[in-house]
């Protein structure tokens, strides 16, 4: 991919696209269209290739998602969590992972803060 194209995607991903709710009433932003999908021929390590775990809090009580984190050999301050309710909007959420992003950066020295 070259410059031009990789710049597009960057584009494309920094803006959520507007989504008319159910009730026509108004639009929303959904961070989903966002998201950057890569596919590869080969397996991805997650414990070595990922920084951190962000999920909904109410995850943790699924055991598949507790066995799933214990098997990548998390440690247990590389999971973080955050409170869901049926009150947030999409912004909300989105601003709440920013800042949980945000702090991982900061105490992995990606960021200085």
């Amino acid at each position: 991919m070259g410059n031009f194209e990789a710049q597009g995607v960057a584009e494309l991903a920094r803006e959520p696209a507007l989504v008319l709710r159910q009730d026509s009433s108004t639009t929303t932003r959904d961070e989903r269209s966002s998201s950057i999908e890569i596919q590869t021929k080969s397996r991805i390590e997650i414990k070595r290739s990922a920084t951190g775990i962000i999920l909904p809090a109410d995850y943790l009580t699924l055991d598949d998602v507790v066995d799933s984190i214990v098997k990548w050999d998390f440690m247990e301050d590389a999971v973080h969590t955050y409170e869901v309710n049926s009150y947030h909007s999409a912004e909300s959420l989105l601003g709440k992972l920013y800042e949980i992003i945000e702090n991982i950066y900061k105490e992995t020295g990606v960021i200085g803060g």
